[in-house]
């Protein structure tokens, strides 16, 4: 029953369905796992006389002096003040003017919201005429309301109510104080209180961690002792390879170069990580690898989580293999696709790249010698070991553009050599990153069209693709392309993921030629796209990203000679959410910006449970020590109990190489 589908409820027919699934939602156990955004009341009321500064504040307050201004450039204020019995404080909303006709003097409200005491007052609040409890607040996207997914997440529980099975050992769960399953999924939704709700993500984190290492842990065990493939990699096809290049390796590539072909000369199958901040120049590297395994007669693949990608892939090794490279998409017509199957079978094509569509059940190799996988963490665990069975013990790269704190590689990668690129192309020069507030915004973008007089083009990006119902303070990519299409002289463009792959490769061929100044975006660009006229990077409501991936998305700029810029908006202009903001304006040292995300987001970025097409997991975890015991579980439950963790790994890649964003065992 938990892979009923959703039209079963009543009031979702076809329609809804297909929006659902947009957000990941297609049966009862994807609504049963569909985290809330946010929560109304989670911390109780306050007073007024209460507010500290970034404190959320949730205040039963008087709506009085209710006033809106609008300005030239058609956007609008609301401004009020809101009282209680301690005090009075600003309230405001920007680009929000249905607000003045929502609130009424002398009206009584509950308002959520930050307050930012620099400013003294509490900015885009969500409104409450009534309030009953602690509420879950969604992610929603046009045609979706908070309604719609409240019904179905509440009929998902009613169903399932205290009859989910637990498959998890108790003496697990009673070492690491873990709560049980239902009460977890009950709790996720309509925690009891604040205490309820961080024993439900810290059970639910639990399970996706242990999911992770189990697989992880068989699959090493798999291959311990196993032979590989000893490559034959001589000084002189080292130096036939470096002679195709137009540009001089760094000493960093050249060294884990090195360590790659020490690594692909012995017998035993190479299981390497190569971690490089962003433009260090990994897929060079890469290359290089799959160079000398061709050069032995041998296959070999890169697999990226993107068809743009997988396409910027396909170009580079084109022009060292020539007809003997290919690239396999999930988007590519079915005759070209078959004429692909059998290539690889042939043996025709050598060099392969290409997206997930690579370990479909019908993808074959003749001589499958060496596996790469760009952007480890964008794939799952199931998804890179699907691979890796269809070749005999092949050597694998994963490498990842994301640096991982070393206290963290070591838990998650504790089998595998590490390299590191930590050098940069000599000739790059600092990205300039500035934290815009919401006064500079429109002279940030006249910024933009002032350098593409000079052949400079920018990508904006956002957080979601359309507003978000009850955090309307948020930029959505559709309502910043119809705001930049009015404000701007320049010609702007639209790119995100629900888009086919046919529109969004034609966006990107325009903006790669030139044609488009302005590319409105979602985080769809953070990886592999590469046009070094691009100078300007704008990260609208940049208070909603980690560090991490803001230094993912600041390198898709500066990637020629020229002067780059980096601008992040703060649109809830807070002062305290700026001053973690600034960490990205002192470094542009990846290692140092994933130390200090480790430090204030926590670890969900760098596992791996990333889905082709989907964001991270909702659930984060702050405490590492999450991570070290839940590694320890999968080894005590692979030694103790190895039915136990064959079943539980059987079922945790079925739920990877499905839709769901999470997994629970039951």
């Amino acid at each position: 029953m938990l892979n009923e589908k959703l039209t079963t409820i009543k009031g979702i027919g076809p329609r809804k369905a297909e929006l659902l699934a947009k957000l990941g939602l297609f049966c009862l156990q994807d609504a049963l796992l569909y985290e809330p955004a946010d929560y109304i009341g989670l911390y109780g009321e306050m007073c007024i006389s209460e507010l500290i500064d970034t404190c959320e504040a949730f205040l039963r307050v008087i709506i009085i002096e209710p006033l809106k201004r609008t300005f030239f450039n058609g956007k609008a204020m609301v401004y009020a003040t809101a009282c209680d019995d301690t005090g009075r404080v600003k309230v405001c909303w920007f680009n929000q003017p249905y607000r003045f006709d929502q609130l009424k003097e002398g009206m009584e409200v509950w308002l959520k919201g930050r307050y930012d005491a620099q400013k003294k007052r509490i900015i885009n609040p969500t409104v409450m005429h009534e309030y009953s409890g602690i509420q879950p607040i969604y992610s929603t996207i046009k045609g979706i309301s908070q309604r719609d997914i409240k019904n179905i997440v509440r009929t998902a529980l009613d169903t399932f109510r205290n009859s989910l099975e637990d498959a998890m050992p108790i003496y697990i769960r009673q070492k690491f104080e873990l709560c049980e399953l239902n009460f977890a999924v009950e709790n996720l939704h309509y925690p009891l209180d604040n205490a309820a709700l961080v024993r439900a993500k810290r059970r639910i984190m639990f399970d996706n961690l242990l999911c992770y290492f189990i697989m992880l842990k068989l699959r090493q065990n798999a291959l311990r002792g196993s032979h590989g493939i000893s490559f034959s990699i001589s000084s002189e096809l080292i130096a036939e390879f470096k002679q195709n290049l137009s540009f001089k390796l760094t000493s960093a590539q050249e060294r884990v170069m090195e360590e790659i072909a020490s690594d692909m000369m012995k017998l035993e199958p190479m299981n390497r990580l190569v971690q490089g901040d962003v433009g260090s120049g990994k897929t060079i590297v890469a290359i290089f690898a799959m160079y000398a395994a061709v050069k032995n007669g041998y296959q070999a693949v890169i697999m990226a989580p993107t068809d743009m990608l997988a396409q910027q892939h396909y170009v580079q090794l084109k022009r060292f293999f020539g007809d003997k490279a290919c690239v396999l998409t999930g988007n590519m017509r079915t005759t070209e696709r078959a004429e692909k199957y059998v290539g690889l079978i042939e043996g025709r094509y050598m060099a392969i790249t290409g997206t997930h569509a690579l370990i479909q059940e019908a993808v074959n190799f003749s001589n499958l010698g060496l596996i790469i996988t760009d952007e480890q963490q964008r794939f799952g665990v199931a998804q890179r070991a699907a691979l890796n069975n269809k070749g005999l013990t092949p050597d694998t790269i994963v490498m990842s553009a994301t640096p991982i704190p070393r206290t963290l590689a070591l838990i998650m990668y504790g089998d595998l050599d590490i390299s590191m690129i930590d050098e940069l192309p000599p000739d790059r020069k600092t990205i300039k990153t500035h934290i815009v507030t919401a006064k500079k915004r429109i002279s940030m973008y006249r910024f933009i069209e002032e350098r593409w007089k000079y052949g400079e083009q920018a990508y904006v990006v956002c957080p979601t693709i359309e507003g978000i119902e009850g955090n309307e303070h948020v930029s959505s990519a559709v309502d910043v392309y119809n705001e930049l299409r009015q404000l701007l002289s320049v010609p702007v463009g639209l790119l995100h993921g629900q888009m086919s792959a046919a529109e969004k490769d034609a966006i990107m061929q325009q903006f790669r030629r030139g044609d488009i100044a302005v590319l409105v975006s979602t985080t769809v660009i953070e990886v592999g796209v590469d046009v070094p006229n691009a100078t300007i990077m704008v990260i609208e409501s940049a208070e909603r990203f980690g560090l991490a991936q803001l230094h993912q998305l600041r390198g898709r700029v500066g990637r020629s000679y020229k002067q780059s810029w980096c601008f992040l908006l703060n649109s809830e202009g807070i002062s305290g959410i700026a001053e973690r903001l600034k960490v990205m304006t002192e470094t542009t040292d990846g290692f140092i910006i994933a130390q200090r995300d480790l430090e204030l987001r926590g670890c969900g970025e760098f596992l791996g449970f990333r889905q082709h097409g989907e964001s991270e997991l909702s659930v984060l975890t702050t405490d590492i020590q999450l991570i070290g015991e839940a590694s320890s579980a999968a080894e005590m439950i692979i030694e103790d109990k190895p039915e136990t963790a064959a079943k539980l790994c059987k079922k945790a890649e079925e739920l990877l190489n499905s839709k769901s964003k999470m997994i629970i065992f039951n």
